[in-house]
């Protein structure tokens, strides 16, 4: 019997995703191995450890303005927009809507973004403060600068075509 298994980790130096292979065999095996139930590669799984990967990539990036991505994105949404509704901000930035106002809730008590009326009477609207905005202006750099590495490091090709292969997942999963 062999059993082949692939173990990621994150303890080179350089912080850089190492895959090691490794293969065990067991030469007192009897039977059919082929019946046996063997780890596959999931996407979904291969894709969420990149998309932590990737988090913690931009977190440190934009740590020295104490943003993480997810208040980056949202400070980022809401800049390009004069008021969002909070079901707005929550489609645009793909969060459901309970989560989006647990997770502006610091975001209010730091003072970058406000909530007031929105067009009708049982909308809310997502505002950034003059503090917001001159935070996203600090950060932006920011995350340019990681945007600019993680392409480079990838390849600028193989970055577009990840996006555009990402793309085409959500399309691909969508009802």
């Amino acid at each position: 019997m062999q059993i082949h298994m692939c173990i990621y980790t994150n303890n080179d130096r350089s912080g850089k995703l190492i895959n090691t292979m490794i293969t065990e065999s067991n030469s007192t095996s009897h039977g059919s191995d082929d019946l046996k139930p063997r780890a596959t590669p999931c996407t979904c799984h291969m894709i969420r450890r990149t998309a932590r990967q990737l988090n913690r990539f931009y977190d440190q990036t934009l740590k020295p303005v104490g943003l993480t991505l997810s208040q980056y994105s949202v400070l980022a949404h809401t800049d390009n927009n004069a008021s969002l509704s909070v079901t707005e901000l929550a489609a645009l930035t793909d969060a459901d809507r309970t989560t989006l106002t647990r997770n502006l809730q610091p975001m209010i008590q730091a003072g970058w973004i406000e909530i007031g009326a929105g067009a009708d009477k049982r909308s809310r609207a997502v505002r950034l403060t003059d503090a917001g905005r001159d935070l996203f202006r600090r950060a932006y750099p920011l995350w340019q600068k990681a945007e600019r590495e993680f392409r480079n490091n990838m390849g600028k090709d193989e970055a577009k075509n990840l996006r555009q292969l990402l793309d085409g997942a959500v399309t691909a999963t969508t009802p």
